[in-house]
């Protein structure tokens, strides 16, 4: 996928109806979405957006994703990650689903602004109970052969273990009850 022209990062308000792109390691668009923006300015370098789940129900380690449920996603276009806080559609908490990613981007997709997230496999699930789970590390681990960039390793070990300690710590974004 070739990266659309960026837009600047707090370039729309509260309110603002968005696309949400989730791009594949390999660079191909895995998946589109609506979201409204919540926050453009949450954080230094953060951008949170709602999005409605519409999909079949999952289960990842007791975390529930069902129909109807609210997610607070965090963007950052410093960090390496992003964090989706779950919510019943009665508000109650579920926990927490992270992403090592490349910082995100905002961008236009067909006429809407869109944010677009690059995943770089490992994910990091939290329970409200303090339980904390890393999923994909044997993805990772069989592509990281093929990083062209020897530093990406690192780099993705690293935001891992930021996304634990912010979890561990319910540092923002992991900062919602």
């Amino acid at each position: 996928m070739s990266a659309p022209d960026r837009l600047p990062w707090t370039a729309y308000p509260a309110g603002t109806a968005v696309h949400v792109v989730k791009v594949r390691p390999d660079g191909s668009v895995s998946t589109t979405y609506p979201g409204t923006v919540i926050d453009a300015a949450t954080q230094d370098s953060w951008l949170a957006v709602e999005a409605v789940w519409t999909r079949d129900p999952i289960e990842m380690n007791g975390l529930m994703f069902n129909r109807g449920d609210r997610i607070h996603e965090y963007f950052s276009d410093r960090h390496y990650f992003n964090v989706f806080t779950v919510f019943s559609p009665e508000s109650v908490l579920r926990g927490w689903y992270a992403n090592v990613t490349y910082p995100s981007w905002m961008g236009v997709e067909t006429d809407m602004p869109a944010i677009y997230w690059h995943d770089l496999f490992i994910d990091v699930i939290g329970l409200p109970s303090g339980e904390a789970f890393v999923w994909d590390e044997d993805e990772f681990e069989a592509a990281r052969a093929d990083f062209d960039d020897p530093g990406l390793v690192a780099t993705i070990l690293a935001a891992r273990d930021d996304l634990l300690g912010r979890f561990h710590s319910r540092e923002f974004p992991y900062h919602e009850r």
